[in-house]
């Protein structure tokens, strides 16, 4: 199962600001009875006369398995610009 949820808008006046959420679960994954998940967070902001847009997001990973192994949670970070022309 996954979805992803958004909303855009001009809050400021250099561009649009784009905002999302997003969400994953699976099950069987490697191991009969194993249960992955994992959700986001991330922001866009663009400064139209620069042409550029900034961005940064952070992701959060689980797994777990029945055969009683704990798995330790995993983040990711994301971040960065993207020039446009």
């Amino acid at each position: 199962m996954w979805g992803r949820a958004g909303w855009r808008n001009e809050v400021f006046t250099v561009g649009a600001t784009s905002l999302s959420v997003d969400y994953y679960q699976g099950w069987d994954f490697l191991s009969d009875g194993a249960k992955t998940e994992n959700y986001g967070v991330y922001a866009v902001q663009t400064f139209d006369d620069q042409s550029i847009d900034v961005y940064a997001g952070v992701r959060k990973f689980t797994y777990s398995a029945e055969q009683g192994i704990t798995f330790q949670d995993a983040y990711g970070v994301l971040a960065g610009v993207r020039f446009f022309f």
